[in-house]
């Protein structure tokens, strides 16, 4: 995982890279990590990205999705409340 916690909003699924993406890959050939200051903030995204040459490219899968669309890994089970 990148370097910034990741927010609890729904997933980020896309796989086509954004224009900043590929524009970081442009000035940044071959960097094995894209930073979140240029990924975005707004949703977890569910991919780490980095550059092939001057080419975005999914490194790998961080998150599953569940059913509802958010990253299953960042729920966390709590216990009722006693009462």
């Amino acid at each position: 995982m990148q370097g910034n916690a990741p927010i609890c909003g729904k997933a980020n699924q896309e796989m086509a890279p954004t224009k900043a993406i590929r524009e970081f890959c442009v000035g940044q050939p071959n960097a094995e990590v894209i930073p979140l200051s240029v990924i975005g903030h707004e949703n977890p995204m569910i991919y780490d990205w980095t550059c092939k040459g001057t080419k975005p490219a999914i490194a790998r899968q961080i998150f599953s999705v569940d059913a509802r669309g958010f990253p299953a890994e960042l729920w966390k089970e709590i216990a009722p409340a006693k009462t």
